[in-house]
């Protein structure tokens, strides 16, 4: 079997109600399959496959029709254009969540997309010594690590950034770990429920990404693609909102509170999630922002009168 013969058969397989993608997914798995790049495909369209390959493409192909999501059958998945390994331990990091990272840049340059270096050097003193981010519930690490990659002290003209995440799981950390050294970052990776692990440490910024489905849109997706995916990171209670309640209540009792909270939320709980924020939150600067498609996504808080933002 040529490439050429793999990648029209391959398609042909795939392409299903359920399944929109299908021509891309069999040019990412035969790509895959093959270790080679998609452009390698259309350039040597008469190469022959090996029977492994074939037999290994097929099995492939098989679980992408039953709506397994392709990022755990090739264990990969592109978040802010870096390479995460991904499996099923993890969420798949979503184009949406990179909200976060622009939001976190976008304040540290003062609101502004461009700053100039005096304006740069100016924040950076604001910030003191030093400046610590977490990220907690990471998953998979593509916000921590994104954001680690993108703030370089060199780059921005910062001072030095201390990178701190948490997640529940072990099985996941391990994944964000294996991830932080591919990308040569250091984090310091903190196993335990939510804040909890790194309280009494003076982080300046939180982000986060909880699980927030509701039971019953978590009953629903049961015929999707979300089935796959591990419940512990998409179930957020009743009202999608357990554990973010939950991450304020210990924020707010800590000694030192961050001076801004950026999480990604629902696009159905903008109201809630502003209600929630005030509660704990009162003197707080709230906001919410959409996503591309126009949908509410990002819940911002932040301190009034801070000195770093």
């Amino acid at each position: 079997m040529t490439i050429q013969q793999a990648l029209s058969q391959t398609f042909r397989k795939l392409r299903t109600e359920k399944l929109d993608t299908a021509s891309l997914d069999a040019e990412v798995l035969l790509s895959w399959v093959l270790k080679k790049s998609k452009e390698y495909l259309f350039t040597y369209p008469e190469k022959k496959l090996t029977r492994r390959q074939i037999k290994k493409l097929k099995v492939l192909a098989t679980r992408r029709r039953k709506t397994e999501p392709i990022a755990y059958l090739v264990n990969h998945k592109e978040f802010y254009g870096l390479d995460f390994y991904i499996n099923k331990n993890v969420l798949i990091p979503r184009p949406e969540t990179e909200m976060i990272i622009d939001e976190v840049v976008m304040s540290l340059r003062g609101g502004r997309r461009r700053r100039t270096t005096k304006q740069s050097r100016l924040l950076s003193s604001a910030c003191n010594d030093s400046l610590a981010i977490a990220d907690i519930g990471t998953g998979s690490g593509a916000i921590i690590i994104s954001l680690a990659r993108t703030l370089s002290p060199n780059t921005y003209h910062l001072t030095p950034i201390t990178y701190y995440a948490t997640d529940i799981s072990s099985a996941a950390l391990k994944v964000a770990k294996k991830n932080a050294i591919t990308h040569g970052v250091k984090i310091n990776f903190k196993r335990g429920n939510l804040f909890e692990p790194i309280k009494n440490k003076a982080i300046d910024i939180l982000t986060a990404n909880l699980p927030y489905l509701t039971e019953q849109e978590i009953s629903s997706a049961k015929n999707s693609s979300l089935a796959y995916e591990p419940k512990g990171a998409l179930a957020g209670g009743k009202d999608g909102l357990q554990l973010y309640e939950e991450l304020f209540k210990q924020v707010t009792a800590d000694q030192n509170q961050p001076k801004l909270i950026i999480v990604e939320i629902g696009h159905r709980q903008a109201q809630a999630a502003k209600k929630l924020a005030l509660k704990y939150f009162p003197a707080g600067q709230i906001e919410i922002k959409k996503d591309l498609a126009d949908r509410n996504r990002i819940l911002i808080i932040k301190k009034r009168f801070t000195n770093l933002l």
